[in-house]
């Protein structure tokens, strides 16, 4: 009876481990809510910024900053969702697009191109 309760132990470990370690690294929607700053490249003379900024409802806001004007320029808003492969998805109107995208501690890869937490 021991080593059977023993097995068990050992295989409910095993399970649990296994599903621990699935869930490490996944991107949900609340590890990305907040706003995303990217220092657009071809303008960083000037310090132009390029943003995101993501809610606990499923939308999200997407703009542009000119240092320069010291102006906001929004550019769209819509709904967002994290696919199960980890890309994200974003719909604006009739419009979807979907993302690569990862999470490096503060800095929000989408497209390859790094914006940080605000």
């Amino acid at each position: 009876m021991k080593k059977q309760q023993r097995l068990l132990v050992i295989g409910l470990c095993l399970i649990f481990s296994i599903m621990m370690c699935s869930c490490l690294g996944k991107l949900t929607s609340n590890s990305i809510v907040g706003k995303w700053n990217h220092s657009l490249g071809y303008n960083s003379q000037y310090g132009d910024i390029e943003w995101y900024e993501f809610f606990n409802d499923g939308t999200y806001s997407w703009g542009y900053y000119s240092t320069r004007f010291d102006t906001n320029y929004p550019k769209n808003g819509g709904k967002y969702s994290i696919l199960d492969d980890g890309r994200l998805k974003l719909e604006i109107g009739y419009m979807v697009e979907t993302k690569s995208m990862s999470k490096n501690g503060n800095k929000l890869i989408i497209d390859g191109y790094e914006y940080i937490k605000q």
